[in-house]
């Protein structure tokens, strides 16, 4: 299966955005996918000379219209409010 297809896959099982109803299971399997299909484009924009390190932290070009706020970008109130 291509990558392509592995998104395209991946987004048809969230078709509200809402997994508030999945198991356990069933989320760690979406997220499995999700890894995976992360890890297949980290590698080729890697390989296509498209990921920049500064100060030992990799910057991906990261282009979403769709932005979810997670634990890694909520502000952390023990830290001044900083993500």
């Amino acid at each position: 299966m291509e990558p392509e297809e592995l998104v395209e896959l991946a987004a048809a099982a969230f078709p509200s955005g809402d997994v508030s109803g999945l198991c356990d299971e069933c989320l760690k399997r979406r997220f499995t996918v999700a890894a995976y299909v992360f890890d297949l484009c980290l590698n080729e924009l890697e390989a296509r000379g498209m990921v920049e390190t500064v100060d030992g932290v990799a910057q991906l070009p990261y282009d979403c219209d769709l932005m979810v706020e997670t634990m890694l970008t909520r502000p952390d109130p023990d830290d001044g409010g900083r993500a």
